[in-house]
């Protein structure tokens, strides 16, 4: 999180860029930064509630397709993306080599669950292959195609049970997520005004946040200039 490095950049600004009046003891100015704190606090509370909602989310999804055999490998990926979005927190999601790396991850989970989705349609063929050719079979051939034909069918169920679940998951997530940019748009945009009431001028500065196993863009505020009341 940035919640420290923007009030001391906030400060140092308004320290080189002061009149001589506050940098002899106006005292307005600096009330003024602490409402924006003020109301950058709020936002980082909304974001550590969010990240907090979303890792739980991620780690219940995590253990229920864990028990899916079908999906150890893309669990395996999803959980190292993961790893790399965490190691990448204490530069601000900033370090190249490990966006790199995480690239690399998401598109490793992209091509295994297209292979999932392929496997699940020959599953799918198979299982009626095997129910079809049963019943042309006697005695104990019948018995293994049926039983051929009962694991190839839960195999594709097993299979479209981890989509259903991460179709599931993905929305609860991304629906905490878009709650906390909603509020944090909002927060950033009473704080601009009232910033700009106070004599100071002051933007969005967008910080990526992660939440679960993604992230995304969220807006604190970030005092640049001072300004006419």
């Amino acid at each position: 999180m940035k919640r420290l490095t923007t009030t001391m950049f906030s400060f140092i600004l308004l320290l080189s860029l002061a009149t001589p009046a506050f940098a002899s003891g106006d005292a307005s100015l600096t009330e003024a930064v602490e409402k924006v704190e003020q109301k950058n606090d709020e936002i980082y509370d909304e974001i550590e509630n969010g990240v907090t909602a979303t890792d739980a989310l991620r780690d219940t999804y995590f253990k229920k397709i864990n028990e899916i055999e079908e999906a150890a490998e893309v669990l395996k990926l999803k959980q190292e993306k993961t790893e790399i979005l965490i190691a990448l927190e204490p530069s601000g999601q900033t370090d190249e080599a490990l966006n790199a790396a995480l690239s690399d991850k998401e598109e490793d989970i992209k091509s295994e669950e297209a292979a999932l989705m392929v496997k699940a349609d020959q599953l799918k063929e198979d299982a009626e292959h095997f129910t079809a050719n049963a019943g042309k079979a006697g005695g104990n051939g019948q018995a293994v195609l049926l039983e051929k034909a009962a694991e190839a069918q839960q195999s594709f169920e097993n299979i479209a049970y981890y989509f259903a679940l991460t179709s599931d998951y993905e929305a609860e997530r991304d629906a905490v997520i878009q709650e906390v940019y909603d509020i944090a748009l909002e927060l950033t945009e009473q704080g601009i005004q009232e910033a700009a009431a106070n004599g100071l001028l002051a933007e969005c500065s967008w910080v990526h946040v992660r939440f679960g196993d993604t992230r995304e863009w969220i807006d604190p505020i970030q005092v640049v200039g001072i300004g006419p009341k």
